[in-house]
């Protein structure tokens, strides 16, 4: 692309400082691709995003071009902002950068209100009858400057261009590239869409005109119905392809050359060890924003000791230490979730803690709200603005895809209370929460209780009650996998309100005896007399209620057809030779269901549970397989 042509005119040309003291008090400043401020600057490696850029430079040199609009999206800390950096650079160093911004809420450069004074001002500087039509423009009315944004991008930054491109028609053939980065950080997110709604409108409706633009953005929900409408060419950012996978590793080993050949003297042996570079690597999964700041906590100039930081890395990623080399990262998913509005936060929460403590138990999203009895509007208020570091699907998909996080750092991040501090999710709370609800849903879905379901239908052409009648036995199912488990992981003193719904929980609905069994009973008999009046060996004074219905791991069995379920409990207080089957009730009064359980000797499922089922047996109990 050749480089744009100062055109002189017949106008009374005024000096460019001129335009630049009408804009000062407009403007921002510190945004410039090569500000002080944002000294040094993020950009990409040498060896990375490598076919990106050169996607970027074919397009800014072709005339042919689909859209003068390049928008480029991704997750958080996937480098966005290295990538319209290095672009940024190239433009400028051959001529061709207009403008750029690089956005950021941290540092108070986020009002979208100064966006066309502070491209209109650098344009100044690099156009000089740009300079000179905005300058007359601005010495005849002044309050321009006063006006709405659409107007000052017609008035400031449109029209001049269209009298220079009336004058000179080949001036559409070299033109200048605009970039905003971070848009998405801008303060008000109704300006955000009515920027780049402005910048889309004119690029859909004049094709050749001298401005390109490229805007960055991470993945937010309110950005994502406009993406699809854009008429732009666009580049996603994904941290699971093969190509950020393979620069991250670069980055990584070449961070590490770096640091090594500073410290060279003091090492007396190849470092870092490669087993630990190639742990990083693989923890680091192809997220930029992880591998950067290892690099950086490991190279820290003020320590001076990337031996003994690279061993607190190592502590760290092995959960042995809550010393974090991810300090920045931190503060930027602080950032995020400090966005999200208080009244959603506490939905917010749960969702994720759900998410993190239960994952291989995972719900698709709609489920999800449903399980916590969430409608759509509440479930997608609460994770509107985490879409640059979770997978949210949209409503239409929710029925069968779940939440999952972009990267295992930030549910990490979560679950370290001194690195989240009041995002962190608390475990106690969140296997309550589970366990209450998973006991309710029990009862609900058997009881067919439809008015509990906050989110049915996906379309207007779904058949209700088909709909309804899935999402009982997937909230059924999915209850009947995890309300055992997140009952014995309540801790006792906080099982109260767990035990009011047990009580009076109907545990002749089970199916089948439940996997988590085997850590439930024990967890059940060491809540004290109220827990262990719900769960008793068999014996002869038993109710007969107790024993009328009976469940086994395959199905409902009558007395008869009665077959133990095999569980090993390690137990070494029975006489004579394993295995021994025990016949348990379990529940209250009519509500009462009997199973059997086969007990082994197996070392390697001791449990603490031992005591407990001495207690039962001390009690006068008979074991089942003695007559």
């Amino acid at each position: 692309m050749d480089h744009p042509t100062m055109i002189e005119n017949n106008y009374n040309l005024s000096p460019v400082p001129d335009v630049l003291q009408i804009l000062a008090d407009k403007r921002m400043f510190g945004v410039e691709v090569d500000s002080r401020d944002r000294d040094p600057p993020p950009r990409c490696h040498p060896e990375t995003r490598k076919n990106l850029r050169n996607r970027a430079r074919i397009w800014l040199s072709n005339h042919e071009r689909y859209s003068r609009l390049l928008y480029i999206w991704g997750p958080a800390g996937e480098g966005k902002s290295a990538v319209a950096q290095s672009v940024a650079e190239e433009a400028k160093a051959q001529g061709h950068l207009g403008a750029s911004i690089f956005f950021s809420k941290l540092n108070d450069r986020d009002d979208l209100d100064c966006v066309v004074p502070t491209i209109v001002a650098q344009l100044s500087t690099v156009h000089s009858e740009f300079a000179s039509i905005v300058s007359n423009i601005l010495e005849s009315d002044r309050t321009i400057l006063q006006k709405n944004r659409a107007t000052q991008f017609k008035e400031l930054l449109i029209d001049p261009f269209q009298h220079i491109m009336a004058r000179d028609p080949s001036t559409a053939l070299r033109p200048l590239l605009i970039v905003l980065d971070g848009i998405d950080e801008c303060k008000d997110q109704h300006a955000q869409t009515e920027f780049i709604e402005l910048v889309n409108s004119h690029v859909r409706t004049v094709p050749r005109f001298p401005l390109l633009w490229i805007i960055s953005s991470r993945q937010q929900a309110h950005l994502k119905p406009l993406l699809l409408q854009l008429h732009c060419e666009r580049e996603d950012l994904r941290m699971d392809d093969k190509e950020s996978q393979q620069d991250v590793e670069c980055v990584l080993r070449d961070g590490f050359r770096r640091i090594y050949e500073k410290y060279r003297a003091n090492f007396d042996t190849h470092w870092p060890p490669e087993n630990d570079l190639l742990r990083i690597i693989e923890v680091s999964s192809g997220f930029f924003a992880f591998g950067s700041n290892i690099i950086d906590f490991v190279g820290d100039s003020q320590v001076h000791n990337p031996e003994s930081q690279l061993k607190t890395c190592m502590k760290f990623l092995d959960r042995r230490t809550h010393v974090s080399p991810l300090q920045a990262l931190d503060l930027l998913y602080h950032q995020i979730l400090s966005e999200i509005p208080p009244e959603s936060l506490p939905t917010t929460m749960r969702v994720l803690g759900m998410s993190i403590l239960y994952p291989h138990h995972s719900l698709p999203a709609q489920a999800q709200a449903n399980f916590f009895s969430l409608d759509r509007h509440e479930l997608i208020q609460a994770f509107r603005g985490l879409h640059s570091v979770l997978d949210v699907p949209s409503a239409l998909d929710a029925h069968t895809y779940s939440i999952h996080f972009l990267h295992t750092s930030f549910a990490d991040f979560l679950k370290d209370a001194e690195r989240s501090r009041g995002f962190c999710i608390k475990p106690a709370k969140v296997h309550f929460d589970i366990a209450l609800h998973a006991l309710q849903w029990h009862t609900h879905a058997t009881k067919l209780a439809h008015k509990e379901l906050k989110w049915i239908a996906a379309t207007e052409h779904a058949d209700i009650q088909r709909e309804r009648s899935i999402m009982l036995k997937v909230l059924r199912a999915y209850s009947s996998d995890v309300a055992w488990i997140a009952c014995s992981n309540v801790p006792k003193d906080e099982a109260t309100a767990l035990l009011d719904e047990l009580e009076v929980f109907n545990f002749r609905v089970l199916l089948a005896v439940p996997d988590g069994i085997v850590r439930f009973l024990p967890w059940l008999y060491s809540l004290g007399p109220r827990g262990q009046a719900l769960v008793h060996v068999a014996n002869p004074e038993c109710s007969p209620v107790h024993s009328a219905k009976t469940v086994s791991a395959q199905r409902s069995l009558d007395r008869q057809s009665k077959r133990a379920y095999p569980v090993s409990f390690g137990s070494n207080i029975f006489d004579g030779e394993p295995p021994y089957d025990v016949v348990f009730h379990l529940g209250m009064d009519d509500n009462t269901c009997e199973f059997a359980l086969t007990l082994t000797r197996d070392p390697r499922s001791l449990l603490q549970g031992a005591a407990w089922m001495a207690g039962m047996l001390g009690r006068g109990a008979k074991r089942p397989n003695q007559d």
